[in-house]
């Protein structure tokens, strides 16, 4: 019996050590980005690929465990080629996102982070200690935070932002290398949060809006993306079938070959009947 136990026991020790340190620790995952490689153009739009595709995760919790409510919506989509990491968050706000409107006093001031974008938290070696921050306005701002600071040509290969103000919405688009030691099949922390809000005197609980759970500058408490190995592809359009000619109608009186040869006959026999009348 006590060698069973020790066995067993042996086993237990052999499962835990082959879990990966991120779920031992009781990080959950949002899932698996597929690998998508028939080319993303960064135009700030949603494409099929992201929505038929992609990995898609709800970002609308409410701020600080719904004690602080919103109408602001998100949705965050996520796909990777190898290379790249592409996010294309999806926003529904109540408040004026007319970047026409936006005063250059505040596009220009330290607090500009209080007006509507996102925040998107990567820690690329999934070590709990560290992370790189991406920041984003609607009016095509972008500012990186942690490993990144500084660094936002190297961090962003591309980003795109459009709007649509009747229908208060808008894209943020990005095209970030995958960096420090990820990887397909590496887990990557995740985390991201929404500003939402048209005043730079608004207090942290009335400018986030929305968020994903854990704390979104708590590395430890983010959850995790799998960079998956799993190729998709967007079904190719069906191919039309090339239309058969028409072939001209024969006309029945003329065109037919027992039609044709009695004419000929009609036509012969009138001549000689002519012939002998002269």
């Amino acid at each position: 019996m006590k060698k069973l136990s020790l066995a067993l026991a042996i086993l237990m020790l052999a499962l835990a050590l082959a879990v990966p340190a991120s779920a031992a620790t009781g990080k959950g995952s949002y899932g698996e980005v597929p690998v998508y490689k028939d080319g993303i153009t960064i135009d700030g739009k949603l494409d099929e690929a992201y929505t038929k595709l992609g990995l898609k995760i709800d970002c609308t919790k409410d701020f600080d465990d719904g004690r602080y409510k919103s109408d602001t919506e998100a949705w965050i989509y996520v796909l990777h080629d190898g290379e790249y990491l592409y996010v294309a968050f999806d926003v529904n706000d109540p408040y004026d996102i007319d970047v026409k409107n936006y005063p250059e006093a505040h596009a220009n001031s330290d607090n500009s982070w209080r007006q509507s974008g996102v925040e998107l938290f990567l820690d690329w070696k999934n070590s709990g200690s560290n992370f790189a921050k991406y920041q984003t306005w609607i009016d095509g701002r972008s500012w990186t935070e942690g490993t990144a600071k500084g660094k936002e040509s190297t961090y962003y290969k591309e980003v795109k932002t459009t709007s649509n103000v009747s229908a208060k919405n808008y894209i943020i688009e990005m095209k970030l290398p995958i960096m420090e030691g990820a990887k397909t099949g590496s887990e990557v922390g995740f985390n991201a949060m929404i500003t939402s809000n048209d005043s730079l005197a608004a207090g942290n609980q009335d400018h986030v809006a929305c968020t994903l759970p854990g704390k979104s500058n708590d590395a430890p408490d983010f959850l995790n993306i799998t960079l998956s190995e799993k190729v998709v592809k967007l079904p190719e359009a069906p191919k039309e079938e090339p239309k058969e000619e028409q072939k001209p109608t024969e006309n029945p009186t003329t065109g037919d070959p027992i039609t044709v040869l009695a004419i000929i006959a009609a036509v012969s026999g009138a001549g000689v009947v002519i012939s002998k009348k002269r």
